[in-house]
């Protein structure tokens, strides 16, 4: 079961309790109205539970219950599926009906052979002491699972629901990017629920093991009050998401709430030990407060997520913006502390600014390292007057929980025009940054622009300036691709894009493309555009609009062509096997057979005795090869994929067909026989691939004779 035993109440010793042969019967329903405020009646249960001294094991209590039945009326009954039976740690049978049913009665059959085990079976009816649980149940950064724990916190409080966290263990600790070409990263670190939190919380609030992990990434954006609404979408109640803020009906200084909410966490010693050090030191030097500059970077900008850049690019801050920020500090004499997730960059900063600007590292020991250097930076950092960061959960958990608002967000901060202006004017200072820290900058100026009357050119430009920085960046290939679509430069897109299928990062990016190509609008444009000039002439982008064609379960005729225009354009390469197994696939299901050749020969030789012998040795072999050698994907396709375009002949074959045998040099049909039986030589170097070009190229030149 998922509920503790302090979230239920036992109602059993209210309830009418009859036996009759070997049949328990519960009479609920003169049971006085006690329970939550969604279960007023009490006629939800949450869970039958039965123990019993001598019975230990799970199929004991199978052997022992036949049935337990339900029902309202105690006339209809409703058998529990003894799925629903689970057997506790304590070996108690758990029924859990999860308040799906309304019961005023409940029936238990006994096993005639155990008919004397009935009055050893301690029967025990659970209510829930409130609608449901809101869960925090996050696996990814500690900022995200903080600002939805406090979400949870809140949204209980106001609806009557029992706040859970679930905080998984990660490998996140161990296995995230902590140093890049000597550059040194903060890592991401969660930690473990046993290291934050003290027993006491957890035991009343972790439900780690009994509720799965759900990253959800959506807003809530629904009414407050459909929370109140049964049933709920989990049995135990809801999920919810890091962010509410769209959520109908709430509190506009909802956010004021969370200062108090965080001060209800009851945290493990070495936690509490950390928050006391920090008050400590910011009193001490920072008696009149100091503003704070959180500076992301990290993963966004150094791992493999990067070519994802147009999803999350107003996450990070741009080093260019960090500096504008503290230019306008120091002039207002306003102490300024710098925190972030890239080290050498915030120390390249500090030493650029002759030490007028404090790093959050001049105050931490050097014990404070991993999750506990996480938890020093998030509480160190809610001390600030003044947060300014990008749209990050780690600034904003601090900022809700020592402020109680949202952070000053920069790309609020400054207009579009005078970011542009700070990235031009700050770019390349003297810095030794990190190439992806610049390669960033530039990615973020190329997106600030495109919303701007700046002209294509101009954009490819600073597309390609950025790029020199980060050669393996799926990102810029996207844009530039894109560029050359809009200025009708079809060549060069369809040769840019051909760059893309080798980068590192490229199968990753597609398959978060492919994932959000509907809500992000540079994925949604690449893949318009990719199936709009779907050429035989553009490999590449035949190639990838092939790809995506399957990958997002097009129809099949779309499917057919998009396939159809990479293979036509005899492009077989490594790329070819993925798609033949496809094409061949969709002609089987189409009926495309060798028979449908077959049929063209026999109209082909049908005036030709001598020829329709040849051509009948040629099919047989052909037939023998394609029944010996399925596996041969190139032979199959080659039949299957140019079956259209051979019945597209068929007029200009009958026509032939007419004309004197005398002639038959001459005329169409001895031509095209002959290109056949050439290409039933050559089969294997793609001769059917080029009898269909050959074949056009007859009858062409026939019809002009004819004129």
């Amino acid at each position: 079961m998922i509920f503790k035993d302090i979230d239920l109440f036992d109602i059993s010793n209210q309830a009418t309790i009859n036996i009759i042969e070997n049949n328990i019967y519960l009479d609920l329903s003169n049971i006085k109205a006690n329970g939550h405020r969604l279960n007023i009646d009490n006629r939800l249960v949450e869970c039958v539970r039965l123990s019993s001294d001598t019975i230990t094991s799970l199929n004991e209590w199978m052997e022992i219950i036949n049935k337990l039945e339900i029902s309202f009326d105690n006339i209809e009954w409703i058998e529990i599926s003894n799925k629903n039976f689970i057997l506790d740690k304590s070996n108690r049978i758990e029924i859990n009906l999860n308040e799906k049913y309304k019961i005023k009665f409940i029936k238990l059959n006994i096993n005639n052979k155990y008919s004397n085990f009935i009055d050893k079976i301690k029967i025990e009816i659970l209510n829930r002491k409130f609608p449901g649980l809101i869960v925090e149940a996050r696996s990814d950064g500690f900022g995200a699972r903080f600002m939805t724990i406090l979400n949870a916190m809140y949204l209980s409080s106001k609806l009557g629901y029992k706040f859970g966290i679930v905080w998984p263990k990660s490998s996140h600790d161990q296995k995230s990017l902590k140093n890049l070409d000597n550059n040194e990263l903060a890592g991401v670190y969660e930690g473990d629920e046993e290291f934050i939190f003290d027993k006491e919380f957890l035991n009343s609030y972790s439900y780690l093991g009994k509720i799965s992990v759900a990253n959800i990434l959506r807003g809530e954006t629904h009414d407050i009050n459909d929370y109140l609404k049964t049933p709920h979408s989990e049995n135990f109640g809801y999920y919810v998401s890091y962010d509410i803020t769209g959520l109908q009906g709430l509190d506009k200084d909802y956010l004021k709430e969370y200062p108090k909410l965080w001060k209800q966490i009851k945290f493990a010693k070495p936690v509490n030990d950390i928050i006391d050090d920090i008050n400590k030191k910011t009193q001490k030097y920072f008696p009149n407060k100091f503003i704070a500059i959180h500076i992301r970077a990290g993963d966004a900008v150094y791992d493999y997520i990067r070519s994802g850049l147009d999803a999350y690019w107003r996450k990070m801050m741009p080093n260019e913006i960090a500096m504008a920020l503290i230019d306008e500090n120091l002039k207002i004499n306003n102490d300024i502390v710098l925190l972030g997730d890239d080290f050498t960059q915030l120390r390249e900063l500090k030493k650029f600014y002759n030490n007028k600007i404090y790093l959050i590292e001049d105050f931490i020991d050097d014990t404070i390292v991993g999750i506990k250097r996480v938890i020093f930076d998030i509480v160190f950092l809610s001390k600030a007057k003044e947060i300014y960061s990008g749209a990050s959960s780690f600034a904003k958990t601090a900022s809700y929980i020592g402020l109680g608002k949202r952070p000053t967000y920069y790309f609020e901060y400054f207009t579009e025009d005078k970011m542009i202006d700070i990235i031009k004017n700050y770019f390349n200072k003297d810095l030794n940054l990190h190439p992806y820290q610049k390669s960033y900058s530039l990615l973020f100026l190329h997106n600030l622009c495109l919303r701007k009357n700046i002209s294509r050119d101009e954009l490819i430009t600073i597309l390609n300036e950025g790029r020199s920085y980060d050669k393996d960046n799926c990102a810029f290939i996207i844009h530039i691709f894109s560029h050359y679509i809009y200025l009708k430069e079809y060549d060069k897109a369809d040769n840019v894009l051909g760059i893309l299928f080798d980068m590192p990062d490229f199968d990753w990016l597609y398959k978060f493309m492919i994932h959000r190509k509907d809500s992000i609008h540079i994925y949604k444009t690449f893949v318009a555009h990719t199936l709009k000039y779907s050429k035989i002439k553009y490999q590449n982008i035949s190639y990838m609009a092939a790809k995506i064609s399957i990958d997002t379960k097009l129809p099949k005729n779309r499917i057919f062509q998009y396939i159809q225009n990479y293979l036509l354009g005899l492009k077989i390469n490594h790329r070819s096997k993925y798609l033949l197994n496809y094409y061949i696939d969709i002609a089987e299901k189409l009926n495309i057979s060798i028979n449908q050749i077959n049929s063209q020969v026999e109209i082909t030789a049908k005036n030709d005795s001598y020829l329709k012998s040849e051509l009948e040795n040629k099919k047989i072999d052909l037939k023998n090869q394609i029944d010996i050698n399925r596996s041969n994907e190139i032979l199959l396709q080659n039949i299957k994929s140019e079956n259209q375009k051979l019945q597209k002949l068929n007029a200009d074959l009958s026509l032939a067909y007419n004309a004197a045998k005398s002639n038959a040099k001459n005329y169409l049909s001895y031509k095209l026989g002959q290109a056949l039986i050439k290409a039933s030589k050559n089969w294997y170097k793609g001769g059917y691939i080029k009898f269909i070009f050959e074949a056009i190229k007859i009858t062409k030149e026939h019809k002009k004779r004819c004129k």
